[in-house]
């Protein structure tokens, strides 16, 4: 494989420093040899020679290191060579460009990978927020909620303690055509039908001596307690302003009236409560024209 001329680096400069230094030191030692020789005695030249010759020996261990640094580092220098040859190929030129490209656009992905998950723990950030609000929204609508159910079942029992008979007057002079009915024995009889004819369905007409008596059918009439429909029916055909309705009363039947009550408030009938004074349900018929007070 050719190779191309390297200058020589720094450590040969100092390498052939060092060998010029030991032969200009070698040429001294001579030179200082070769004067004291001349001054000193035969007997001495074998000294001489001798610590000259270990002196060179030195010098030759010394220069013979020195050679196999400096092959070490033109061996250095050779391998160095050849790695830039190699990298200078155009294959391994490219392979380097990829490799580089490669590891740019892994870093610019992890990157824009790190900003997204950012983003993300932002807007989850975000949502959880919005889902506690809307928590505390629905939680705050339910009690408003639970409190305007509250406001509105006080409102109806009010409404239904105070209000029904609000519509009408406590206690006034009666006008129209008065109806009677019979509430007895847990039931509610109809005396008379709209057309003003007896409910023979409900009563029956007895005569005692001279005078006319309406009794309820023991199997007639309505049981209470009922639906409030049931209980409207019977008073289908009943206007409230040209009829009144006369309700008797017997003492066991009182509990049944509120129910009949509460039909007659929302029908708008005004109405006359009459007690029996006896456990005898009976309505004696007379010419006699009677006053009554409804409410």
């Amino acid at each position: 494989m050719s190779r191309r001329r390297q200058e020589l680096p720094d450590s040969l400069e100092l390498l052939l420093d060092t060998i010029c230094n030991t032969f200009g030191a070698v040429i001294f030692i001579s030179m200082l040899l070769a004067i004291l020789a001349e001054g000193r005695s035969p007997t001495s030249n074998a000294d001489v020679s001798a610590i000259a010759d270990k002196m060179t020996a030195e010098q030759e261990r010394t220069n013979a290191a020195a050679r196999v640094h400096l092959s070490q580092l033109r061996r250095l220098i050779d391998e160095q060579a050849d790695v830039l040859d190699a990298f200078s190929k155009p294959d391994s030129q490219r392979l380097a460009s990829e490799i580089a490209a490669a590891a740019e656009a892994t870093k610019t992905s992890i990157e824009i990978r790190n900003e997204q998950l950012g983003l993300l723990a932002e807007q989850e950030a975000e949502t959880a927020l919005k889902r506690h609000q809307i928590a505390l929204a629905e939680q705050r609508r339910s009690e408003i909620r639970k409190q305007l159910k509250k406001v509105e079942d006080q409102l109806a029992t009010a409404s239904k303690t105070t209000g029904r008979t609000a519509r009408t007057s406590r206690v006034r002079p009666a006008v129209g055509s008065g109806v009677s009915y019979i509430l007895h024995n847990g039931r509610l009889f109809r005396t008379a039908t709209s057309d003003g004819e007896l409910d023979s369905s409900d009563c029956e007409l007895h005569r005692r001596g001279t005078a006319s008596v309406i009794v309820p059918r023991l199997t007639g009439g309505l049981q209470l307690p009922a639906n409030s429909a049931a209980i409207r029916g019977r008073f289908s055909g009943f206007e409230p302003r040209q009829h009144y309705i006369r309700l008797f009363v017997s003492k066991d039947s009182f509990p049944e009236f509120l129910s009949v009550k509460d039909v007659l408030v929302e029908l708008q009938l005004e109405y006359e409560v009459i007690l029996f004074e006896d456990d005898a349900a009976e309505l004696f018929l007379t010419s006699r024209q009677i006053r009554s007070f409804v409410q």
